[in-house]
């Protein structure tokens, strides 16, 4: 009877490690998901500035020609 009640107790803390453990991964990996999507959309937004800039010299190019 005491074996099984110890044997309980040690199962119940188990989990509660595991369960702790795989919240910290999950933290873990949301946070490292949030940190690549705001890097992706910063990449992107420099990649339309660098457009929009490209575009506009080249506009300045063509007038100048004229």
């Amino acid at each position: 009877m005491q074996i099984e009640k110890i044997n309980e107790k040690y199962v119940k803390v188990q989990k509660k490690k595991k369960r702790k453990e795989s919240e910290k991964k999950r933290k873990k990996s949301e946070k490292k998901r949030k940190k690549s999507e705001k890097k992706r959309k910063e990449s992107e937004k420099k990649r339309k500035e660098n457009e929009k800039r490209k575009e506009s010299e080249k506009k300045r190019k063509e007038s100048e020609k004229r």
